[in-house]
């Protein structure tokens, strides 16, 4: 259900009022707001603001009586608020439909900017809010198209890695590798993506010329790539 909501900075009075219309979001869905001042003040001082409701509905009447509400007050001119806009669809696009041009040229926009360590913390308390919402958790989940794989992979392309960013995934690949060591199957480590990862390792490397040597399992005769057979064969062979 749409709403819309009112912060007030308790020291100072002053005040920002905003509207949520996104696709299944309510009053408690831990969202803070879209404006690049306050919600950084808010992240930073969440004790010194105050949230309110002040009405719910449809997204088309919310937003109209958005626009109204801020209107009334004439928001971008009251010295008590944080509005840069009545919402006149100047400083805003609420209601509107952005084209996929539109949304292109958004992301290419931001693309290559570093974000400040303020932001890249903004980022992260505002993920872990919403990995607290069943909603958005089961979405993630929801299975991808092969498409949404290709333009995720297409503009990660040539893409410089941080250092900590290749440091992470190192310390990930080990600890994936330590677990397989240990004899724990894909299913015991990944749970239910178990099965998907391993089709995404097939394809991958369906085609591709095997570098690994032939070899012989003493046990049981059979042949294969020493990675594999090295892992289930030899000492591990279920005929030894």
């Amino acid at each position: 259900m749409a709403y819309i909501y009112k912060w007030t900075h308790l020291p100072t009075l002053k005040w920002y009022i905003g509207s949520r219309t996104a696709k299944n979001c309510h009053p408690d869905d831990g969202y803070i707001c879209s404006s690049r001042i306050v919600k950084p003040l808010i992240l930073e001082s969440p004790i010194e603001w105050k949230r309110e409701i002040i009405a719910k509905g449809y997204p088309k009447y919310i937003i109209a009586l958005e626009s109204q509400l801020l209107t009334e007050l004439d928001a971008k001119n009251n010295p008590l608020s944080y509005n840069m806009h009545n919402g006149d669809g100047k400083f805003t696009t609420t209601g509107i439909t952005l084209s996929q041009e539109w949304k292109n040229n958004i992301s290419k926009s931001s693309l290559g900017v570093k974000k400040s360590d303020l932001s890249k913390e903004n980022y992260k308390r505002a993920n872990q809010q919403k990995a607290k919402d069943p909603d958005f958790v089961a979405k993630l989940k929801k299975p991808k198209p092969m498409e949404h794989g290709k333009r995720v992979s297409a503009a990660l392309s040539g893409v410089p890695k941080s250092d900590s960013h290749r440091s992470a995934l190192s310390v990930s690949q080990k600890i994936t590798a330590d677990k397989l060591r240990t004899g724990k199957t894909y299913n015991e480590i990944f749970g239910e993506q178990a099965e998907i990862i391993r089709q995404k390792i097939s394809k991958s490397q369906k085609g591709k010329p095997c570098n690994n040597p032939i070899v012989v399992c003493p046990h049981c005769n059979k042949k294969g790539p020493s990675g594999a057979m090295n892992r289930w064969h030899f000492d591990n062979c279920k005929n030894k």
